[in-house]
């Protein structure tokens, strides 16, 4: 290929704070590590959506929530319940396909709460589609 036809992706530089929620520590580090490396300025990780709901104390407390359906649902609820009463109004990406019970509610959820819902993702995390959901419009 050219040289003039490679270019660096721009990927996630419309995000300053993100916050992961897996339960899983590799997946948080390597999610973490994503977004750093890519000019987050913040990345702050959670095991659970209940441990999650203390750290998200406002509205304006991250740009981005990637949560991980496979959590307990619970878990996941929870935290769902706890960004619309912070009134959050930033991105949520969600790890988990489109078979999952809360997946299935969260496009309405998030229209209705005025969520930028950037997508799924399934595990493994395939870094590509990660890519394409978290490019600046």
């Amino acid at each position: 290929m050219p040289a003039e036809e490679c270019s660096t992706v721009e990927i996630a530089p419309c995000f300053q704070r993100v916050f992961i929620v897996d339960e899983d520590p590799m997946q948080r580090t390597a999610l973490g590590s994503y977004f750093l490396n890519r000019g987050v300025h913040e990345v702050v990780q959670s095991s659970n959506g209940a441990l999650a709901c203390g750290r998200l104390v406002d509205a304006d407390s991250h740009d981005l929530v990637v949560l991980d359906l496979n959590t307990a649902e619970q878990d996941s609820s929870e935290l769902l319940a706890h960004l619309e009463d912070t009134g959050y109004q930033g991105a949520l990406l969600v790890i988990g396909g489109p078979q999952s019970k809360m997946y299935q509610s969260l496009d309405h959820f998030a229209e209705t709460h005025d969520l930028n819902f950037l997508g799924a993702i399934t595990k493994p995390v395939n870094y590509m589609d990660l890519n394409e959901l978290t490019r600046p419009n």
